[in-house]
């Protein structure tokens, strides 16, 4: 029996399944004809992350499609972030409050589900 893979890199699939795990989110895909699949709390609605898959042009003028994950952050730790290989002005996104993170592996599962968790709990 096959799992279903919902995204295209193994980095989103194995965040997707991390996520699932602490906070019981699947990804919802709102969109038709759209792979963008969306975290968001219950009670709420309000979305703490999104995986893309992109053209990598989009953010730093490489041309391939990427996977990416998008996460909400504090305003005071937005540069220091975007100097953090992998990590960028948020795609599609409130460029002021979000990043957008490319899954090739830049960055380990670890530091990405920090940011995760700091989105999560800022869209509580």
């Amino acid at each position: 029996m096959c799992d279903f893979l919902p995204f295209n890199s193994i980095q989103a699939n194995q965040l997707a399944e991390l996520i699932a795990k602490r906070y019981q989110d699947k990804p919802l895909f709102l969109l038709k004809d759209n792979d963008y699949g969306v975290f968001r709390h219950d009670a709420n609605h309000k979305w703490y992350a999104i995986i893309m898959n992109i053209d990598r042009f989009k953010l730093d003028g490489v041309k391939a499609p990427y996977d990416i994950i998008n996460v909400k952050v504090p305003v005071f730790v937005l540069n220091d972030l975007r100097k953090e290989k992998g990590i960028y002005p948020a795609y599609h996104m409130n460029k002021k409050h979000w990043v957008s993170i490319v899954l090739d592996n830049a960055l380990s599962d670890d530091r990405i589900m920090e940011l995760v968790e700091n989105s999560y709990k800022l869209t509580i």
